[in-house]
C-alpha cells in the first residue's frame, strides 16, 4: 500500500512540473508552486464537488430577507444548490421575479436615448371645442405625473423618472400641450430626456424628440438631451424652439414630429438660454449674456450684442413689450464671475444691439420670469425670489410683499388676461403655492396650494387654467384648474 501511495504522488508531482513554467521549476519558487499544483491535482482527484445547475432567474440573486430591494448581490454555488448568506434569500420565483427586478432595479431601461425616426402612427390632435363656462367646477385637479411619462422600453418599469421643467400649450387648441423633461449629470439613464407631448389636455403623453439632440454631444458625462426651455411661436403653434442644455437650440416645424438642430452660433448651444419672438418678427435667444437674432424667420443668426457685463450677469428670461416692436426685456441670473445675489433686469429699445441696466439693488438671485398686464401694460412684474413690481413702464421696480404669509420666494409670475383689471399670479416656493393679488401685493388670495410653474391660461375660457408643479410627490406633475 505504502508504495503504491508513493507510486502516485510521483506521477502527480511529475505532472505538476510538467504544468509549471520553466522559471518556477528551475527558480527558487520550486517548491513553493510544486507544493500548490500539487494540493490542487490531488483535490481533483480526490473529491466529487456537486455542480450547481443552470439558475432560475431568482436564484442568480439575493437580497436582504427583511428589506426585498435592500442590499442586492449575486448567490453562489454550494452543495449543488444556488445559496445565500444566513441573513439573505431569494427574490421571488417567476414570474413573480420580473416585477421585483424592475421594482428593485436590477433591471432597468435607457430612457435617454434620441431616435431618429417619430412614433408611427403619429398622433393628430382633434379641432378644439371649448367647454361651456357655466360646467366649470373651478376645483383643481391633478392630470398627469411622471406615470404618464413613458419612454419606449421602459413600459415594464413599475415607477417612471421623469423631471418636467417646461411647459407649451398650443394657443389655438389648449388640448395640445407640449414639456420638456431635464436631468442632472449624475442621475441614472432611466430618468427621462427631451420631449413629449399631449393632445387630449394632458391626460396621456406621447415620445416627441425624434432628433432632439442629434447634433452631437460637444463635452463627456452629458446626460440625454435635457430641455430648459420651449417656446412655441404664436402665430405658428406647430413651430416650436427648444433650449436644450449642452446640444443647442432647436426647432420642429411639424409640432415636435422631427427636430432640427439650429446652427446659431460656433459654441453657443454649452450655454443656450431661452427663445422668443419679438413684435417686429424677429427670433432671438441667449446664450450666457449674449444675445443672437434672426430677422430671416430662422434661417440665417447674427450676434447681437452681449450684455455690458458679459460674465457678471447671463440672460435667463425674455419679454417683449408690444407697444414697442424692438424693445426687449431680459432678466438676468448671476453669471460664473458674479456675486450669487445679483441678478438684473436689463432694457433694449433697439432690438438688442445695445442695454441699460434697471433694477441695481434688487438683491435678485436671478430674474426667472417677468410679465405685464395686458389691461394696463405699465404694470409689470419680476420673479426674482422675491416679487418685483413697477408701475412705470419697467423704468422704477420696487420689492413688493409677497403671499398671504407675506413672505416667500417667487419663482414665477403672470397676469391674467382679464379685459377689465391686472390680477397678478405668482408661484411661491417657500409656502409651496400660487396665490394672486389686484392691489400690487398688498392682499393675497390663495389659489391652490400647489407650487406651479409655467402656467397658462385658456385663450377661449380664462377662468381654466394649467401649470406644471416643481414640488409635488413626483419629479413631473401636471395641475388643471376645471
Amino acid at each position: 500500500m505504502r508504495q503504491s501511495s508513493d507510486r502516485s504522488m510521483r506521477r502527480s508531482v511529475r505532472r505538476t512540473n510538467r504544468l509549471l513554467p520553466t522559471a518556477f521549476r528551475h527558480g527558487t519558487l520550486k517548491g513553493v508552486a510544486a507544493l500548490f499544483f500539487l494540493s490542487a491535482s490531488c483535490w481533483l482527484e480526490g473529491s466529487e464537488t456537486p455542480r450547481c445547475p443552470e439558475p432560475r432567474p431568482n436564484e442568480k440573486y439575493c437580497v436582504d430577507a427583511s428589506y426585498q430591494c435592500y442590499n442586492i448581490h449575486e448567490s453562489f454555488c454550494a452543495n449543488g444548490q444556488w445559496s445565500c448568506e444566513s441573513w439573505a434569500t431569494h427574490p421571488p420565483a417567476p414570474p413573480e421575479f420580473e416585477d421585483w427586478a424592475w421594482r428593485c432595479e436590477v433591471y432597468s431601461c435607457y430612457a435617454q436615448g434620441i431616435p431618429r425616426w417619430p412614433i408611427d402612427p403619429w398622433p393628430e390632435a382633434a379641432p378644439y371645442t371649448p367647454p361651456d363656462p357655466a360646467s366649470l367646477t373651478g376645483e383643481w385637479a391633478l392630470i398627469a405625473d411622471s406615470d404618464d411619462i413613458i419612454a419606449p422600453g421602459c413600459e415594464k418599469q413599475p415607477r417612471q423618472y421623469a423631471r418636467g421643467v417646461t411647459l407649451a400649450v398650443d394657443p389655438t387648441n389648449p388640448d395640445v400641450m407640449y414639456t420638456g423633461f431635464y436631468t442632472e449629470k449624475w442621475a441614472a439613464k432611466r430618468w427621462v430626456t427631451g420631449v413629449f407631448k399631449s393632445i387630449d389636455g394632458g391626460r396621456t403623453w406621447f415620445e416627441a424628440r425624434a432628433n432632439l439632440g442629434i447634433h452631437g454631444v460637444p463635452m463627456p458625462d452629458v446626460p440625454g438631451p435635457s430641455v430648459r426651455r420651449l417656446f412655441i411661436v404664436p402665430n405658428d403653434p406647430q413651430r416650436l424652439f427648444a433650449s436644450v442644455e449642452y446640444y443647442g437650440l432647436y426647432q420642429t416645424r411639424d409640432g415636435a414630429r422631427t427636430w432640427e438642430f439650429v446652427d446659431v452660433w460656433p459654441g453657443y448651444y454649452l450655454e443656450v438660454g431661452p427663445a422668443g419672438k419679438g413684435p417686429n418678427g424677429t427670433f432671438y435667444v441667449s446664450s450666457g449674456g449674449a444675445l443672437f437674432a434672426s430677422t430671416d424667420d430662422g434661417v440665417t443668426w447674427s450676434q447681437r450684442s452681449l450684455l455690458p457685463v458679459y460674465y457678471l450677469r447671463w440672460i435667463w428670461s425674455f419679454y417683449f413689450d408690444r407697444r414697442y416692436p424692438d424693445r426687449i426685456w431680459a432678466g438676468t441670473m448671476p453669471g460664473p464671475d458674479s456675486p450669487p445675489t445679483e441678478g438684473y433686469i436689463y432694457l433694449s429699445d433697439d432690438a438688442g444691439y445695445t442695454w441699460i441696466e434697471l433694477g441695481r439693488g434688487l438683491a435678485s438671485s436671478g430674474i426667472s420670469a417677468m410679465d405685464a398686464c395686458g389691461f394696463d401694460p405699465d404694470q409689470m412684474a419680476a420673479a426674482g425670489g422675491s416679487l418685483y413690481l413697477s408701475s412705470d413702464g419697467g423704468m422704477t421696480w420696487r420689492r413688493a410683499p409677497t403671499t398671504v404669509e407675506g413672505k416667500g420666494t417667487v419663482s414665477f409670475v403672470k397676469y391674467a388676461p382679464l379685459p377689465d383689471r391686472c390680477r397678478l399670479y405668482a408661484s411661491d416656493a417657500g409656502w409651496h403655492s400660487l396665490q394672486w393679488t389686484e392691489d400690487g401685493g398688498a392682499t393675497w388670495h390663495m389659489e391652490t396650494k400647489q407650487w406651479l410653474d409655467d402656467v397658462f391660461f385658456n385663450p377661449f375660457v380664462p377662468e381654466m387654467m394649467v401649470g406644471i408643479s416643481v414640488d409635488g410627490n413626483r419629479a413631473f406633475e401636471l395641475w388643471a384648474k376645471e
